[in-house]
């Protein structure tokens, strides 16, 4: 009951402050991570010292401040690799009414060119917000697969949903910038309601000669609209570290509403 009681005392705050364009940091609480506000119900610091909303279906609001950098970066948690025992983390980019973005985590395997040796096998990606407020939103993301031969994947175990695209491309004369149409580049759609999911990533032919030009491959869900394909993300392994900046954009939402829906309906609350 007293935790019932705390959660829509919580929610009362938040409502309170809904004049803002977002709620503004709790008072007591850090209100900066490095270059980037964080506004309740987001709070910096693990659930227990109240500066994020909690109850909320035992949802995470945390965000950690990592001060190991220069700006501190703030992160959260996608999930947990149970087998190495440790929490998999995204930097988060920004904050709003509606909408986080986090850094990416791309699939990722290169190849040496006249061996065909791999020598990067990260061929799996994967995000795990069930735990979270979070979910990958559909509308403002597509997955995307990069390479020559390349086969992409993902797979959404919890929604019985998987789907796939592949790319061709004997020379670099047929690889078009702005082209995501399977020259180098492919694209498909996501469904709604996306908490977790896997992306892999293989070669079709590692022993093409279009190994010269194009090394790797990769796969990734990231905002459509911050992404353009280039022919030169295909040469060499340089690509890798722009992947990661190609945001990917998360849904969140207060128990199973928005923070607009939340401030629209209060009785919802009393």
């Amino acid at each position: 009951m007293f935790q019932q009681f705390l959660f829509f005392l919580q929610l009362f705050w938040l409502l309170l402050t809904s004049s803002t364009p977002l709620p503004q940091t709790k008072p007591g609480c850090h209100a900066k991570c490095g270059n980037l506000t964080i506004p309740y119900p987001f709070g910096i610091g693990p659930n227990e010292n109240g500066c994020s909303l909690t109850g909320a279906g035992l949802l995470h609001y945390n965000i950690t401040c990592d001060t190991a950098y220069n700006p501190p970066k703030p992160i959260i948690r996608a999930g947990r690799n149970k087998t190495a025992g440790l929490n998999r983390i995204v930097e988060v980019i920004s904050i709003s009414e509606t909408e986080v973005r986090v850094k990416n985590l791309p699939a990722t395997k290169f190849y040496q060119y006249k061996t065909g040796e791999l020598t990067l096998d990260e061929g799996i990606g994967w995000m795990d917000f069930r735990k979270t407020p979070f979910t990958v939103s559909y509308s403002k993301n597509k997955y995307f697969g990069l390479g020559c031969y390349t086969m992409a994947m993902i797979l959404v175990p919890f929604l019985n949903f998987s789907t796939s695209c592949v790319t061709a491309c004997e020379t670099t004369t047929n690889i078009m910038d702005g082209s995501c149409s399977g020259s180098g580049c492919c694209q498909t759609i996501l469904p709604k309601n996306v908490k977790m999911f896997l992306s892999l990533v293989d070669s079709m032919n590692a022993s093409s000669d279009s190994l010269s030009f194009d090394p790797c491959n990769y796969s990734f869900i990231g905002e459509f609209e911050k992404y353009t394909f280039s022919a030169s993300n295909l040469n060499g392994t340089s690509f890798h570290s722009k992947a990661k900046d190609i945001p990917v954009v998360l849904d969140w939402a207060i128990g199973n509403r928005t923070c607009e829906e939340a401030q629209k309906d209060v009785s919802t609350f009393a």
